[in-house]
């Protein structure tokens, strides 16, 4: 039904609630403003639907933190019918938006520059069951994490064995683990992982097959975070295991693999992300070669650009 029948927009309450009065000043506010003047709580977070001339039907949701879909899926009905009993003008009105009333600056996207060969990888964490679980828990098995993770066309070559012939057998260098461990790739949500905090990253390589240009890799490591700072008290300990086959012709990844399982321990929970009183969950994470998903394009990695070269950053739009 949102899909065929509504246009779908999000937004943050937030930032329109904070914009200066100059740019609340301008049309797009002022549409949003006036069309959730009849909610219970102005622009505020929920969803709603409203017609192209600005007229609140509803506010759409049932159940929290456990949605109940069937009464979401009839509130949307009942709104699509109420809209299709309006008259057309009643419908449009003849509130016209141009990019000049544009309230809510267009939020940044990047994308990996398709002159050069980055690894591009995808990231997927989730949380196994624990003790005492609820749904308003970030940790909750119902979530999963999805980010990205990028490597420059010399950086890649840190996780290929100097030479590719059957039984070559190296270390990862420490460095090119670092970025992988301080976005938090290996647990649900973000966590303020420092350098120093990596107390042991250690994983292997080891070429398994060489034949033409078909260079089969397994990887196996063990890593150990413990931080102890104002805004992180956490640690994980995990093992990685992975296997990537690279062309050294075009000198690319043609499938790259890595999973882990690993240990994330919270110190001190917080009341706005977690339940309970459990304060270690099993986690397990899995990095692919990024299929570029539509719905994901543009999607910056982790701690973009911060944690990036600056050569990475320059090369991206």
């Amino acid at each position: 039904m949102l899909t065929s029948e509504c246009v779908s927009l999000a937004s943050s309450d937030v930032k329109y609630n904070n914009l200066p009065d100059s740019l609340k000043a301008k049309g797009e506010y002022q549409f949003l403003k006036k069309a959730l003047s009849d909610a219970q709580h102005g622009i505020h977070q929920g969803v709603y639907i409203i017609t192209p001339s600005g007229k609140f039907i509803k506010q759409v949701g049932w159940g929290w933190p456990t949605p109940d879909v069937d009464k979401i899926n009839a509130q949307i009905e009942q709104s699509i019918k109420t809209y299709k009993g309006m008259s057309k003008s009643e419908r449009l009105g003849n509130i016209r938006l141009t990019e000049s009333d544009r309230s809510m600056p267009v939020e940044a996207t990047i994308t990996a520059p398709k002159s050069k060969s980055w690894l591009q990888l995808r990231n997927t964490t989730r949380s196994y069951a624990f003790p005492e679980m609820e749904l308003f828990d970030i940790r909750h098995p119902a979530y999963v994490t999805v980010d990205k993770l990028w490597f420059s066309e010399q950086e890649k070559q840190q996780f290929v064995p100097s030479k590719i012939t059957k039984g070559k057998r190296e270390k990862i260098p420490a460095k090119a683990l670092s970025r992988m461990l301080l976005n938090s790739h290996l647990i649900t949500g973000r966590s303020a992982w420092w350098d120093e905090h990596i107390q042991h990253a250690e994983m292997d390589m080891e070429v398994i097959s060489s034949k033409n240009d078909r260079v089969l890799i397994h990887y196996s490591g063990k890593c150990k975070l413990k931080a102890n700072s104002k805004w992180c008290k956490e640690s994980y300990t995990g093992a990685l295991l992975g296997r990537a086959i690279w062309n050294p012709s075009s000198k690319k990844f043609t499938a790259f693999e890595w999973v882990s399982l690993g240990e994330h321990t919270i110190d001190k929970l917080l009341p706005n992300m977690h339940r309970g009183s459990n304060k270690s969950v099993r986690v397990a994470s899995k990095l692919e070669l990024d299929p570029q998903h539509k719905c994901e394009q543009g999607m910056p990695p982790a701690s973009w650009p911060e944690r990036y070269s600056r050569e990475m950053q320059a090369a991206v739009k």
